[in-house]
């Protein structure tokens, strides 16, 4: 049987009525691994209410054990299928059909079952075969390297284990959280699982089953016919081919069953339904039909009047369906809307413009990312040649280190160069008196003199100097603890709107420090919040709500960024976000021609812009605001103190919203001592893979298989070398 193209979600609507229908197991194949995401999110959003299973089937990654864990766990769970059949869906990309998997029989022999001293069976109970037989503590650790876990310091990931005295940690490949075990010896005390990123328990458990990741010890998949899941799926399962005219050839060749074995069953003597146009040879069609909402997801709209005309045609649509009798189901976790006969399925999509799902495609591939992130930093030795200051002597060249003998002993020293040629040795033991010298670039710098009063003199001038500003500083924030600022109605009309057009669903942090963001715009104190997250952990978005509040309520808002391609990226972003809305928004850097900031300049005097976003050349005396509301300054740590507090002297009682990813430590001060609130995003968003890096042989091979996996899972590949010649 064929079906048109199906549109929006309504692939995972057919799979879950194919399979509750048939009350066995659909295998969904679709052309690629970012069609199957999209597909296997749909499904996981309907499985409860459907009454279905869903597991996803991947090609097999290099190196990525989570992607073997995820085909193993099909073979499992089409092994207990023969035992008890339920609902299944299983989503594979065509390329995943191409490669072995193993039986179930294996995968099954090859889970370990752990299970607390004395803990009863759970009641009808499938045996799990060799690994529920008990076993000491150290075979267990070997049957685990078997199985293919890695051994780590400290859990963090699916397809580890850690083993700390008699206390061992491990994260089953298709578990949610990992499992901490105690032994007393051989015997299992304690079982409970724990959060990977604090180390903390959760709660006890009786009993936990892991799952292999490894296809190693299976002799099935690495003998020259290994068995296909075609050979595991019950003879009464359907497969359905969306899309299929995205892969014909590679399915012709799949359907011959070349390379198979003779007790194999061949995929076509499964009952098959294709959707996509035209349909193959001799199929027939059924006369069955989705169509997409009148609503954003098949248009780009930027004009705000017409916003809001399809919003009110949407809205006449769907009342329109309702009175003939329609069931109209509303869910923002899914992909798109469909509209069939007597079914209208609204995502947020259609609801809103430039919107996506609510959360992002989930499966075992990406769980390991939502813990993940850490940054790396590295410390930059001193070169010689290079200038620095000692803290007694002033601005010196630094020319290396060298061995000198006073009496009888040798000593290591720093040899700085000063003015006339005289050298000083600075013992490494006091090499805390040195520092890089950090002046404006460009700049011809003069070396001190060992015997001079110079550095004296320009040392008392910068003591006097930051006293001065300190009182500077003391000052405006006394008139902003006075002053009473302006309060925002934060419930503004267009501002609930413009929250549910994110696209991503937000994390924790990200919603605890939106919604702090929001008190302080709503009281009368003028805000100054520092925001402190990773970078990729939502700042901007933060920053982009709160800026939207300003507009809404009459106020401008100037955003401040170090460099000149970050001020564009914003803008960019920026203008993205606020697509649909009345919302003006300017640019002020080198990118824009004199012509276009002085505009831009008049615009911001006169109230016709509310967003300008730039470099240092907000700071110039030629910018002037006709009612500067919101302030934000992102990478805080690049801007020196009389940059950051020139637009806070500009208007005193002006709302200040700081990001960064590394604040200063005179930032962290304020923050700790109360003088300036603290949001901290601690949560990475959903599928945030974390940056690995690996030392490897050179190979081709290697490249190809990095490159290879990168791509199929829809990502971008950067290709450094030292010569771009090569």
């Amino acid at each position: 049987m064929a079906y048109p193209s199906l549109t929006g979600s309504a692939a995972a609507f057919a799979a879950a009525t194919l399979a509750t229908g048939n009350g066995g197991v659909v295998l969904s194949v679709t052309a690629g691994l970012p069609e199957a995401d999209v597909l296997f999110a749909d499904l996981g959003a309907i499985a409860d209410e459907a009454g279905v299973r869903v597991l996803e089937f991947p090609p097999v990654m290099e190196d990525d054990r989570s992607s073997i864990a995820a085909r193993l766990k099909v073979s499992a769970a089409l092994g207990a299928y023969s035992i008890r059949p339920y609902p299944l869906v299983i989503v594979a990309p065509v390329v995943a059909l191409r490669e072995g998997v193993a039986s179930s029989d294996a995968v099954r022999q090859a889970e370990i079952t752990l299970k607390c001293t004395g803990a009863p069976d759970s009641e009808g109970s499938v045996p799990m075969g060799e690994g529920s037989v008990p076993m000491g503590f150290s075979a267990l650790q070997e049957r685990l390297l078997a199985a293919g876990y890695a051994r780590v310091v400290e859990v963090s990931s699916p397809g580890e284990f850690s083993v700390r005295g008699g206390v061992l940690d491990v994260w089953s490949a298709d578990a949610e959280r990992p499992v901490r075990a105690e032994f007393f010896g051989d015997d299992l005390e304690d079982l409970r699982e724990f959060d990977a990123a604090t180390q903390i328990s959760v709660k006890k458990i009786a009993s936990s089953i892991l799952a292999p990741v490894s296809l190693s010890s299976f002799s099935s998949s690495t003998s020259s016919h290994p068995l296909t899941l075609f050979s595991l799926l019950p003879a009464d399962s359907i497969l359905l081919l969306l899309d299929h005219n995205g892969y014909e050839g590679e399915l012709l060749t799949l359907l011959k069953g070349g390379g198979q074995r003779t007790e194999e069953k061949s995929p076509e003597a499964f009952r098959r339904v294709y959707t996509g146009d035209p349909a193959p040879r001799d199929v027939p069609t059924a006369p069955f039909v989705t169509s997409p909402l009148p609503g954003f997801a098949e248009q780009r709209v930027t004009d705000a009047m017409l916003v809001e005309r399809i919003r009110e045609g949407l809205k006449s649509y769907l009342a329109t369906e309702r009175r003939k009798g329609a069931l109209v189901i509303e869910d923002d976790d899914l992909a798109g809307g469909f509209a069939c006969d007597g079914l209208v399925v609204v995502a947020k999509s259609d609801r809103v413009p430039g919107a996506r799902r609510r959360s992002v495609p989930g499966g075992t591939r990406g769980r390991a990312g939502e813990r993940a992130g850490e940054r790396l930093s590295d410390a930059m030795d001193i070169e010689p040649g290079e200038l620095v200051v000692h803290l007694d002597y002033g601005i010196g060249r630094f020319l290396g280190s060298t061995e000198v003998v006073v009496g009888d002993t040798r000593s290591e020293v720093f040899t700085i160069e000063y003015a006339d040629g005289a050298k000083l040795h600075v013992p490494v033991a006091h090499a805390h008196l040195l520092s890089r010298y950090v002046g404006v670039k460009g700049e011809k710098v003069k070396l001190h003199r060992l015997d001079g009063k110079r550095w004296t003199k320009e040392k008392c001038d910068a003591q006097r100097a930051v006293a001065d500003l300190a009182a500077s500083l003391l000052e405006t924030q006394a008139k902003r603890a006075i002053v009473p600022g302006f309060s925002y109605n934060v419930e503004e009309d267009g501002v609930a709107a413009f929250e549910a057009s994110f696209p991503y669903e937000e994390t924790p942090d990200q919603a605890r420090a939106i919604s702090e963001v929001k008190r302080d715009l709503a009281s009368s104190k003028p805000m100054d919040r520092l925001i402190c997250g990773d970078a990729g952990y939502g700042k901007t978005e933060i920053a982009m709500r709160a800026a939207f509040i300003a507009a809404m309520n009459g106020r401008q808002t100037a955003l401040l960024a170090p460099t000149t391609v970050l001020a564009q990226q914003h803008y960019e972003t920026f203008l993205s976000r606020f697509e649909g809305t009345p919302v003006r928004i300017e640019a002020m850097s080198r990118f824009q021609t004199d012509d276009e900031k002085k505009g831009a300049r008049a615009r911001l005097a006169n109230g016709a812009a509310d967003i300008v976003i730039g470099t240092h050349a907000l700071l110039s005396a030629k910018v002037r605001f006709h009612d500067l509301g919101l302030i934000i300054v992102d990478e805080e740590q690049r801007f020196g103190v009389r940059h950051k507090e020139y637009l806070k002297r500009l208007r005193a009682t002006a709302d200040v919203l700081t990001m960064s990813a590394t604040p200063i430590p005179r930032t962290l001060y304020l923050s700790m001592t109360g003088a300036r609130d603290l949001s901290v995003l601690k949560t990475p968003p959903r599928e945030r893979v974390a940056t690995e890096t690996k030392i490897v042989r050179d190979s081709d091979a290697t490249i190809r298989a990095a490159i290879g996996r990168e791509l199929a899972r829809g990502g971008q590949v950067y290709y450094l070398h030292n010569r771009v010649v090569t």
